[in-house]
């Protein structure tokens, strides 16, 4: 494919123009002047607009799993959430920069220990916070972790329980 000596002229000149592409100066080993043009304007405007996409599909991401996360918490209390609820909702993702899917595992664990409300959720959040637990995985294990510890000191309250002998003394 060839195309006339002035359209090409034209079309580089527009892509200077536009930001694509750059004329850089330098000069060879025999000290004479030379011009090349250079790509790395248009490598970072595609970076630049890569990254700019995947921020907003992160973005739209991030919204809508904060927007899903009240419709769980709804049908999970079986009622709509009240303005406070909400509002600490929102503190946790805002304020404490929450992971969603943090928040969402957390409300799992107080649904498995039948403690439905949003104090028992905020001090899972804050022990896990303490405890430097960010991943899903790590919070499902520390869960299970507390729970078995839980069975453990329970049996070892009925185990100490020792059956007196009543005897009337009337």
């Amino acid at each position: 494919m060839t195309i006339p000596d002035g359209m090409c002229a034209s079309l580089l000149r527009r892509l200077v123009q536009n930001q694509y592409i750059s004329i850089e100066e330098g000069y060879s080993e025999e000290n004479i002047r030379y011009e090349k043009y250079s790509l790395k304007p248009l490598w970072s405007k595609l970076i630049d607009e890569f990254t700019f996409e995947k921020k907003q599909a992160d973005l739209e991401h991030n919204l809508h799993e904060e927007t899903n996360l009240y419709t769980i918490f709804e049908q999970e209390f079986g009622r709509p959430l009240s303005p406070l609820e909400c509002e600490t909702l929102a503190m946790w993702l805002d304020q404490d920069h929450q992971d969603p899917s943090v928040i969402k595992a957390a409300l799992r664990e107080a649904v498995i220990s039948g403690k439905l409300n949003f104090r028992y959720i905020d001090r899972i959040l804050f022990e896990w916070k303490k405890n430097g637990i960010k991943p899903i995985e790590q919070a499902k294990d520390y869960g299970n972790k507390f729970r078995q510890q839980r069975k453990k000191t329970k049996l070892v309250q009925k185990s100490d329980s020792k059956t007196i002998p009543f005897y009337n003394w009337l």
